[in-house]
């Protein structure tokens, strides 16, 4: 599969960069969502231009806002459902 990743801060056009990207599983806490739609919000351009605390460490696949259905779960999910 193939994600857009940010690879520096700073312009568009020179921060993201098309590679390959392995999903694991689902374990813990986690939900892995099949994305149908995602967003592009303040937060996403605030971690391009480097000004986003919370955006992990470079390079990183960026995305806070993302629609879709849940895959797999992992094993402290509590509530949700696979095809949710």
């Amino acid at each position: 599969m193939k994600a857009i990743y940010l690879i520096k801060n700073g312009k568009s056009e020179t921060a993201f960069e098309t590679r390959e990207f392995t999903i694991g599983k689902a374990t813990g806490e986690n939900v892995l969502i099949e994305v149908e739609v995602f967003g592009l919000n303040f937060a996403d351009v605030m971690a391009r231009l480097g000004y986003y605390k919370a955006c992990p460490p470079l390079p990183a696949v960026i995305g806070y806002d993302v629609v879709g259905r849940i895959k797999e779960i992992g094993e402290k999910v509590e509530g949700l459902e696979v095809g949710m």
